[in-house]
């Protein structure tokens, strides 16, 4: 009997698959994965007057061009790894609300999204757990008179 796999896209069995999924589920998600990654930056990312304010610089025309001319001033590459691939511009110093640091080309360096990542991932961990701490109150104790 040949051997098959099941689709976890629809769940049929398809003899001499190689992947996760069929054929037609792949592209089906493909087509999600690209409208996913469009949608992003205008969903639950972009809630509230910093993620707005951070929008109108990043989609201004003066970002556009200081973002292209940071690149070319780093040779098109990845300044840690070399890639040239999949390229961002990152603040070395976060400019959070302050538009003039945005675009401060001494402030500026190209890295590729790898590299972006294992720079802010770090950043992003301390900043979620500052937060969770945060939300928790320090533990009621009774004492003689009742609630302290």
């Amino acid at each position: 009997m040949p051997e098959g796999r099941i689709c976890l896209g629809c769940g049929t069995l398809v003899v001499g698959m190689t992947s996760q999924r069929c054929a037609p589920c792949e592209r089906a998600a493909d087509v999600q994965r690209v409208e996913e990654r469009k949608a992003y930056g205008r969903t639950m990312k972009d809630t509230g007057h910093r993620a707005r304010r951070r929008r109108k610089v990043y989609d201004s025309p003066a970002w556009k061009a200081t973002r292209a001319r940071v690149i070319a001033r780093d040779g098109g590459a990845c300044r840690l790894c070399g890639s040239t691939v999949r390229l961002t511009v990152h603040h070395i110093v976060p400019a959070a609300d302050d538009d003039a640091a945005a675009l401060d080309m001494d402030n500026l360096v190209t890295l590729c999204a790898a590299c972006h990542g294992r720079i802010d991932g770090p950043k992003a961990a301390r900043a979620r757990a500052a937060a969770r701490a945060r939300r928790r109150r320090a533990p009621r104790t009774i004492g003689k008179g009742g609630m302290a």
